[in-house]
């Protein structure tokens, strides 16, 4: 569908004109509402277990101030509205208080209409933790989307979605785990130099649900550089490996030759990425151990970069992101490694291992989506989180 290549935040009217025009259905992914009501327990019944419905499933649009017939859109009548960020903040907050668990990756965009109206767009994803159940008044149920609507979930698929959500995260955290390991055991893609490791996975949900392969001759043959975090020269080693793709810049340490960072590009669209801070600084023998601030800024611009090779490759969001600390015992941040402006204390255990981060658009700010990994980072060397 068309309106999945496009930021929510960039449709318009002209884009949902245009499934009246392509006489696009009502199918597993689509919905058209003519109304949204949010005022009597019943309306918002009705709205929980569509969008609970399309979390539960495969995710999609619900598109309110469009009348359908027999599922086809034909009329862009829109809804009156007077504050458009108060109708988004309504349905926010009634999926928070009345959907069992937390949805998320919704997003909510107002469209403006010619005729001073607005059509509300609802993006659900397909839920990295469902089963989802609609909890309001004395109404508690699960549902699902087909082709033809909203149903109730039946026991068998129920049983089904509890052991997608126990697989997906039992795989996350092996994935992550086995990785971290073979790190700490020096059998990464390449040899690294010895110091602090930040370590970033970032993991599409697809390679977790349908273990997809991808094929990576079109990264292979693309002359334009892989990005690396933070460092990336002119000329980086590129080569095929037994996981996929790898990209890694190289120094010379005790006349051996050591990568100071890479990144791996697994055939199932998963990305790995470790960059060793102490390459290439200029703090001397008396300040040994600083970690610079700016590391935020060089993670999530690398994940920008990533999001847009997942676009060439063909991998559509949600995504989840891992940082990790490794090798980190004291080590202090600072906001100048230059002149070494020491701030805080040095870290007190060798890995920070952070939660993971789920991204539900590539055009999402990653700074803010990551806030709070790098602010447990910043609480684990005693600093007060970023404001």
């Amino acid at each position: 569908m068309a309106l999945d290549n496009k930021a929510l935040k960039d449709i318009t009217e002209k884009d949902l004109q245009n499934l009246i025009a392509n006489q696009v259905p009502e199918d597993k992914t689509i919905d058209y509402k003519q109304t949204l009501h949010l005022e009597k327990p019943s309306d918002k019944k009705e709205v929980l277990k569509d969008i609970s419905a399309f979390a539960n499933t495969i995710g999609g649009h619900i598109i309110y101030g469009m009348k359908e017939k027999k599922g086809i859109p034909v009329e862009l009548s829109g809804m009156a509205v007077d504050d458009p960020d108060q109708i988004k903040q309504r349905i926010d907050n009634v999926i928070r208080d009345c959907v069992d668990p937390r949805i998320y990756g919704i997003d909510i965009q107002p469209v403006p209409l010619h005729n001073g109206n607005f059509s509300i767009v609802v993006r659900i994803p397909r839920s990295f933790n469902p089963p989802h159940m609609v909890t309001i008044g004395g109404h508690r149920q699960f549902y699902a989307r087909t082709s033809s609507g909203t149903i109730p979930l039946s026991v068998q698929e129920l049983r089904q979605l509890f052991l997608l959500s126990d697989t997906t995260s039992e795989r996350l955290r092996d994935f992550r785990a086995e990785r971290l390991s073979l790190l700490l055991t020096d059998y990464a893609p390449a040899s690294l130099i010895p110091g602090l490791k930040i370590v970033l996975h970032i993991v599409p949900f697809d390679s977790l649900v349908h273990q997809k392969s991808y094929d990576l001759s079109q990264i292979a043959t693309n002359q334009a550089p892989i990005p690396h975090i933070k460092w990336a020269s002119r000329f980086p080693q590129r080569c095929y490996n037994f996981e996929g793709y790898l990209s890694y810049n190289i120094t010379h340490v005790d006349n051996l030759r050591k990568a100071y960072t890479y990144t791996q590009i697994f055939r199932s669209g998963i990305i790995e990425a470790v960059y060793v801070p102490g390459y290439g600084s200029s703090q001397s023998d008396d300040y040994p151990s600083l970690l610079e601030l700016d590391y935020e800024k060089y993670i999530t611009n690398f994940v920008k970069e990533i999001f847009l090779i997942y676009s060439i490759m063909g991998i559509s969001p949600p995504v989840f992101s891992l940082l990790t600390l490794l090798e980190c015992k004291g080590y202090i941040l600072t906001d100048n490694v230059r002149f070494a402006t020491v701030e805080g204390s040095p870290f007190d255990r060798d890995r920070l291992v952070l939660p993971e981060v789920m991204i539900s658009e590539f055009e999402s700010d990653v700074m803010q989506k990551m806030r709070g990994s790098f602010d447990i980072v910043r609480n684990a060397a005693s600093l007060e989180p970023k404001l």
